[in-house]
């Protein structure tokens, strides 16, 4: 389960193996491969291996969502570096 304060997002990154989101709670736009659509709560994006995406926060409230993926070893890729902590993973939509 992942989750993303409001005017946050997981930045733009690519998987080794196909995934499967499904919003739980929240409002998420979710861009697959420069292509954007909005999921509520029980709606899903199926994201192709190795295709860029990123999940943002569309809603007023905290977005939980589960990564589901076709395979049991994962890489994931972000096209800027991400601190170990995490502390890049849910920066704020205005870059500070």
């Amino acid at each position: 389960m992942l989750e993303v304060p409001p005017g946050c997002r997981l930045p733009r990154h690519t998987d080794s193996a196909e995934e499967v989101i499904v919003v739980v709670d929240g409002e998420a736009e979710v861009e697959v491969d420069g292509r954007e659509a909005p999921l509520g709560p029980g709606e899903h994006a199926i994201v192709p291996a190795h295709v860029p995406h990123e999940v943002r926060n569309a809603g007023p409230h905290l977005l939980r969502f589960l990564a589901v993926y076709a395979s049991t070893d994962v890489t994931t890729t972000y096209e800027d570096p991400v601190q170990p902590d995490g502390t890049r993973e849910r920066r704020p939509l205005n870059g500070s």
